[in-house]
């Protein structure tokens, strides 16, 4: 063989080379074992059971408002037959005004005519003469009763007895005559009797012993008399009487044309719970409808009667029977329900098949362009439910409120864009309104012309928003999306709308008006809830940023105060990191916030650091390598325990805990390598003196990493030129990214390179050459001169 090795050999080197090939099976199980693909799947599920049961109850239990224009034919989808309720109502009326009122005796009445015999009694009782009684007590309603000394003579033989006191026979008679009288003399007031005449003139009364009749029983039905006719009610009390001695006759009936008040009055109560019951009796009254049927045609203005018709539809259309219901359907009736199911079936399944193709694309989109969402699961979580929330706000609403379509619609898409906006970025948040809007279209049947409308206010906020700058930001955002909605909605509106219609003008004006509305709203409701969409999804916009930025905050105060080289330090940075990440189009302010409190730390043992040592002694001269070692490494941990002290933003927090990532502190390394050699022991690992980490994860952390090591080692050179800033600068970022501080963010070398010759642009303005000034005088005079001047020009002296 030329090369000395046997085909056999050459196999199997070639083999070890190119591995072994997975079977299909092993690579879809490999693919099932990724976290990020369970995951997406899971949320595909969850929002395409989710989002499909919301568009299914919508679509199957459509809402509408009296006086909605209606702009496509609603037709019946199966035979059913509706109540008709004017029909109805009229038989129903019809059988109150049949149902005869129910009246009561008059107990006060009853009561009185008792006390006035018991009155007359007691004058035969005391043997009065007509000239002892007083006039008053005789007279009742301006006539006079027909008393007279036979009438109490003729009442004390009959009912005194001879020890003076009142038989039980008057008690008795008394009794029996105000049955009679109520039982049989059914007096009502004259304005009571024309209503009964105009209606029905026999009544149910009560029987003598109280008790209702029930709505059946004629036993107790009388004719009524009038309680102005007094002659005919004379008449019929004649015959009561009868029973009374000659002389007592008269004075009886004399107290009842004298009181003059009816004996039976009318109980409402009871007369219209009859009168209801009556009416609740009538079955209602249906007529037959059949499938395929115009209920409503196009451009009509839906009335009440509509709308109960389009409600009984539905009702049909979905309804269930009972068992032995179905028993006693034709075959054609149990075929056409068959088939009716089948039908509701295969459309519920179709509508999960286009929210899953819907979700499914969601996902591919976020699997491919924003993947830390699927890798994390609350993130994944915390967007479903946005998305799946804000459709269903739009699905209820409109339902509640159908003439607010273009509210009520346009309202979650703008408030899902913004917020997605804020939380992750301008095309990702253009992307999910998009999908967003497709959900909810197809959720609430509405037209390619509405979603355009809604189209036109995601894209202006998703254009609009790269980033919270300031407390109004959102606030115009949200009102200019309104505005161009409103525009969107009066072109639409006039291209589509039948405008022959009468007030159809009206009506677009009004939906402008409504989309102008929801931008609005959306924008103040977003900025009054900022602090918690930034807590919730662990973000922190410019505007926070900039008032964290402020010297003012009591944590800058306490770093100036008492760390004061470790603030100018920090200065320096952030003038480097902000140039830095503005030349790859990273976020500057956020490095420069980062970059202000990523040595807070240092202020537990602000002296232990070379920047705040002024000039004075060393005090890591008196400790061990490895005792200086945890000081240097300890303002890491303390730095982010202050953080969460005073409560900074998770993202700054990244900025304290990565700024060294896992770099060596190399001279306290090298010290304990040459203490180990002095006493002849083991040299220590490099591991025991590196940092803990985590490595920068983000490009602004990665700047900010470089930037620290950049602008310690820039004060330590003698002359920094710029040739030998630059040549610093290199050679500090290839050492670090050989040391691979740079492998766990997305940092490209092209952007490390950007970055490099930002940094050198910034240093070389801080580290500027002076110009020496020539001058005659002596040289302490020359250096008192600078001195002075450098005070003046620093405003110090």
């Amino acid at each position: 063989m030329a090369n000395g090795k046997s085909s056999t050999a050459r196999r199997r080197e070639v083999r070890r080379n190119i591995g072994k090939q997975k079977s299909s099976f092993s690579r879809w199980a490999e693919m099932i074992d990724r976290k990020d693909l369970f995951w997406a799947s899971i949320f595909i599920i969850i929002m395409t059971l989710l989002g499909g049961f919301i568009t299914i109850q919508s679509v199957e239990h459509p809402n509408y408002e009296v006086g909605q224009l209606i702009t496509r034919p609603i037709v019946t989808r199966v035979s059913f037959e509706a109540e008709n309720k004017e029909q109805t109502e009229a038989a129903r009326q019809a059988a109150r005004n049949q149902s005869l009122n129910i009246y009561t005796p008059n107990i006060a009445y009853l009561d009185k005519l008792s006390n006035q015999f018991n009155k007359l009694i007691q004058y035969a009782q005391n043997d009065q003469k007509i000239a002892d009684i007083p006039q008053a007590e005789r007279i009742i309603n301006g006539q006079e009763i027909p008393i007279t000394d036979e009438t109490i003579q003729t009442l004390r033989k009959e009912y005194v007895n001879n020890n003076s006191e009142i038989s039980q026979n008057w008690y008795n008679d008394i009794d029996n005559f105000l049955r009679r009288f109520f039982g049989s003399v059914p007096i009502i007031r004259p304005n009571r009797y024309q209503a009964e005449l105009g209606s029905i003139r026999l009544q149910n009364l009560p029987g003598p012993n109280g008790r209702l009749p029930s709505a059946n029983d004629e036993r107790n039905t009388r004719t009524f008399f009038d309680l102005s006719n007094q002659q005919l009610i004379q008449e019929e009390l004649r015959e009561l009487v009868s029973r009374f001695d000659k002389n007592i006759q008269p004075i009886l009936i004399s107290y009842i044309l004298a009181d003059n008040e009816p004996n039976y009055l009318i109980n409402h109560q009871l007369s219209a719970d009859r009168k209801n019951a009556a009416a609740a009796a009538i079955p209602p009254i249906s007529d037959p409808y059949d499938a395929n049927l115009v209920l409503v045609p196009a451009g009509q203005i839906l009335t009440d009667k509509q709308i109960s018709l389009i409600k009984q539809e539905q009702a049909a259309f979905l309804g269930t029977y009972p068992r032995d219901e179905l028993d006693s359907f034709t075959p054609q009736q149990l075929e056409a329900i068959n088939n009716r199911i089948t039908t509701i079936t295969v459309t519920r399944l179709g509508i999960y098949g286009m929210f899953f193709l819907i979700t499914t694309c969601i996902w591919i989109y976020i699997y491919t362009y924003n993947r830390r969402i699927v890798t994390n699961p609350m993130r994944g979580i915390a967007l479903t439910t946005i998305l799946i929330t804000c459709q269903f706000v739009a699905v209820f609403t409109t339902h509640l409120w159908p003439n607010s379509l273009y509210f009520t619609a346009t309202f979650p898409v703008i408030l899902a864009t913004i917020i997605v906006s804020i939380v992750y970025d301008q095309r990702f948040a253009l992307a999910m309104g998009s999908a967003l809007t497709a959900a909810i279209m197809l959720s609430l049947n509405l037209a390619i012309s509405v979603g355009l409308i809604i189209f036109a206010g995601i894209g202006i906020c998703a254009a609009m928003l790269p980033s919270v700058s300031t407390r109004s930001t959102i606030v115009k955002v949200g009102t200019i999306a309104g505005v161009v909605m409103a525009a969107a909605t009066i072109i639409v509106g006039l291209a589509t709308q039948p405008l022959y219609l009468s007030g159809e003008y009206t009506a677009i004006f009004i939906a402008s008006a409504y989309a102008l509305t929801s931008g609005m709203i959306v924008g103040m409701c977003v900025q009054g809830s900022l602090p918690f969409i930034e807590t919730v999804f662990h973000v922190t916009t410019a505007m926070t940023l900039r008032e964290l930025n402020d010297a003012s905050k009591p944590l800058l105060q306490r770093l100036a105060q008492e760390a004061p080289g470790t603030y100018q330090h920090s200065l320096r940075i952030a003038d480097m990191a902000e140039a830095a990440a503005e030349a790859i189009h990273a976020d500057p302010l956020l490095c420069r916030v980062g970059a202000m409190y990523h040595d807070i730390g240092k202020i537990n043992k602000p002296m232990y650091f070379i920047e705040n040592q002024g000039g004075g002694p060393n005090r890591h001269a008196k400790l061990s390598p490895a005792m200086s070692l945890l000081i240097i490494v300890g303002h890491v941990k303390d730095g982010i325990e202050m953080a969460r002290e005073y409560a900074l933003p998770k993202p700054l927090r990244h900025f304290i805990e990565s700024h060294h990532g896992t770099t060596l502190v190399e001279y306290f390394y090298h010290a304990a390598k040459k203490q180990s050699e002095a006493e002849d022991e083991v040299a220590p690992s490099e591991f025991e003196f590196r940092y803990p980490g985590p490595k920068p994860q983000t490009k602004e952390a990665a700047i900010l990493l470089l930037c620290d090591g950049l602008e310690a080692a820039a004060r330590t050179l003698p002359e920094p030129t710029p040739v030998r800033l630059e040549q610093l600068v290199s050679n500090i970022a290839n050492k670090r990214l050989m040391d691979s501080q740079f492998s766990e963010c997305n940092l490209t070398l092209s952007e490390l390179n950007k970055i490099e010759q930002a940094i050198v642009k910034t240093l070389c303005a801080i580290y500027h050459a002076r110009i020496k000034y020539p001058t005659d005088k002596p040289q302490q005079e020359t250096t008192d001169d600078a001195a002075n001047t450098s005070q003046a020009r620093t405003g110090s002296a």
